[in-house]
């Protein structure tokens, strides 16, 4: 009886033994698996970072250009209200009418442009094109205004 019982303390003290080297084993696995998964942590920041920093500068970069657009524009528009003394009487109201659009064109364009430095990196895009939109339709407006007082 002594035999048994010796010998199976003997099975179990091994089988803990071997349990235990086998989880010896996996710790190094699981060490190199936690690496990976912080390297792509790591990864997933920076090209995070980057791709903010990208949309900082092309949101940057757009509103100059519109900017641009906007202030040659709004000479454009000047020199239109300056020939509005010259416009004959009878033609005057159809001119103001013609000026008032622009100007509300003009303050939408700005508005969306506005909207374009609090927009986040997801709805740049979307805000990009409301802006190219409302800039599309102030020069055409213009153009429009501009032929037909000439």
């Amino acid at each position: 009886m002594k035999k048994a019982t010796l010998f199976a303390a003997l099975v179990v003290l091994l089988s803990l033994v071997s349990l235990g080297c086998q989880s010896q084993d996996n710790i190094p696995e699981e060490r190199a698996v936690e690496r990976q998964q912080e390297e792509v942590v790591r990864e997933v920041k920076e090209t995070t970072q980057e791709a903010k920093q990208t949309v900082a500068v092309s949101k940057m970069e757009f509103k100059q250009e519109v900017e641009t657009q906007l202030n040659a524009l709004e000479r454009d528009i000047n020199q239109l209200e300056a020939k509005a003394a010259e416009v004959a009487e009878e033609n005057r109201d159809e001119f103001n009418e013609m000026i008032n659009e622009l100007n509300k064109k003009k303050a939408a364009a700005n508005g969306q442009l506005e909207q374009l430095e609090s927009a986040s990196a997801d709805a740049w895009e979307e805000v990009k094109s409301g802006v190219a939109e409302a800039v599309n339709e102030l020069q055409n407006t213009y153009d429009r205004a501009a032929s037909r007082f000439q």
